[in-house]
C-alpha cells in the first residue's frame, strides 16, 4: 500500500483517477516536457489516466512508489515524486516534476527530502541517487539541496528530440544520511559470526579502516591494513570474529580471543568502515560485545600510541590505560583493560 507522507506544507499520497486532467495540464507544458527524461509529448489526459492506473501494479511487482504532491493547505496538485527500487543492489532512483505554476516555491526540494527519508528509513536501502539533464542545472539544485552530492556528467547518454544529451548523477549513500539531521537513532547494528565468504570484503573494509596508521607509522608488515587474505581467513576460522552490520551492510569487524576459563576477553581488534565512524556505532558495537560474554571479568586491548581519538573511545568506555609497550623506534602500544561488574 502506498503509504502518505506529510510535511509542513505538503503531503504525498497515491495518485487517484480524477487527478488526470490535472496531470495533463501540468505534464502537457512544454518547458517540463524539455527538461524531463520520460514525459511523453504531447501529453493528454488519456496518458494520465494509463499512467495512474499502472501505480499499483509498478508498486507490487517492483517496489516503485510514485507519490502526488499535494498542498496541504489547499489540497492543490502540484507535482509528482517518485522513488523506484533496484532490489537487487538495495538502491533507489528519485524522479521528479513540479507544474510550471508552482516552480520556485521549494516544492519540489521539501518532497524529494520526504521521499529520500522514506528511502532510508522504511525501504532500508543504501544508496539514493538521481538523473537531470544537464542544461536544466536547477533540477539538480533540489538534489543538492536535499544533501545529495554531485558525481559526475554521463555524456550524451539520453537521445531525445534529435539530439544526445549529457545527464547529471547526483547520490546520497546510508552513511551519509545517517549523519544528517537527527538520523543517527535510525542506526541499526548488528553483531554476528563472520561468513568465510565475507572475508574478501572484510579485508577491504580493514584496509580503508587502518589506512591512517600506514600514514602514522609507515607501510610496516605488521599493520591491519596490510593483512593478507590467508591471514584474515584463518582468524576467522580459528577465533571469535564478528561482523559488525548496519541495515544488513557489513561495515566493521571485531576479532575476539577467550582466556581457557572464559573469564578474560582480549580484543585483538576492531575497526569500522571509516564512512560509519562518529555516529556511535563502536560504542553500541562494543557494549554488545560485551553483553555475548556475560561471565567475562576482564576485557583487554590496544592501541598505537598516536591514535589518539581511539585513546579517548576507549576510556570513555570505562577502560583504562595501564602501560606502554614499545615495539620499535616508531611504533608504541597503549594497553587498556576494563574490570566488569558481573555480581
Amino acid at each position: 500500500m502506498m503509504p502518505i507522507l506529510k510535511s509542513l506544507r505538503l503531503t504525498l499520497r497515491p495518485f487517484i483517477l480524477s487527478d488526470a486532467s490535472d496531470v495533463a495540464a501540468m505534464a502537457g507544458d512544454y518547458e517540463l516536457y524539455r527538461t524531463t527524461l520520460n514525459l511523453p509529448y504531447p501529453y493528454q489526459e488519456s496518458h494520465a489516466t494509463a499512467w495512474i492506473e499502472q501505480h499499483e501494479a509498478h508498486l507490487h511487482e517492483h517496489g516503485f512508489y510514485t507519490w502526488a504532491i499535494e498542498r496541504a493547505e489547499t489540497s492543490e496538485l502540484v507535482g509528482c515524486v517518485s522513488l523506484g527500487q533496484n532490489l537487487k543492489q538495495h538502491t533507489a532512483e528519485i524522479g521528479y516534476w513540479i507544474g510550471k505554476k508552482y516552480w520556485n516555491n521549494g516544492y519540489g526540494t521539501e518532497a524529494s527530502k520526504l521521499a529520500i527519508d522514506f528511502a532510508f528509513k522504511a525501504l532500508c536501502v543504501n544508496k539514493v541517487l538521481g538523473r537531470f539533464f544537464a542544461v536544466n542545472p536547477a533540477s539538480g539544485k533540489i538534489m543538492e539541496k536535499c544533501g545529495m552530492h554531485f558525481e559526475g556528467i554521463l555524456k550524451e547518454s539520453i537521445f531525445k528530440d534529435g539530439t544526445y544529451h549529457d545527464i547529471g548523477f547526483y547520490g546520497l549513500l546510508r552513511s551519509e544520511w545517517l549523519k544528517m539531521d537527527d538520523h543517527r537513532k535510525f542506526v541499526r547494528v548488528d553483531l554476528r559470526k563472520v561468513n568465510p565468504h565475507d572475508v574478501s570484503a572484510l579485508q577491504y573494509i580493514e584496509q580503508k579502516a587502518f589506512h591512517e596508521d600506514i600514514i602514522r607509522y609507515g607501510d610496516r608488515p605488521d599493520c591491519p591494513a596490510n593483512e593478507s587474505l590467508e591471514s584474515l581467513s584463518y582468524k576467522v576460522q580459528t577465533y571469535d570474529y564478528y561482523g559488525i552490520y548496519e541495515n544488513d551492510k557489513l561495515i566493521g569487524g571485531a576479532d575476539i580471543r577467550t582466556s581457557p576459563d572464559f573469564t578474560k576477553c582480549r580484543l585483538a581488534r576492531i575497526y569500522l568502515d571509516p564512512r560509519y565512524q562518529d555516529i556511535g556505532i563502536g560504542k553500541k558495537a562494543m557494549l554488545e560485545l560485551e553483553l555475548l560474554y556475560k561471565g567475562v571479568t576482564h576485557w583487554s586491548l590496544d592501541t598505537p600510541h598516536q591514535n589518539v581519538r581511539n585513546q579517548h573511545f576507549y576510556e570513555s568506555i570505562g577502560y583504562v590505560h595501564q602501560y606502554t609497550k614499545a615495539m620499535d623506534e616508531v611504533l608504541k602500544l597503549f594497553e587498556y583493560e576494563k574490570i566488569m561488574d558481573v555480581s
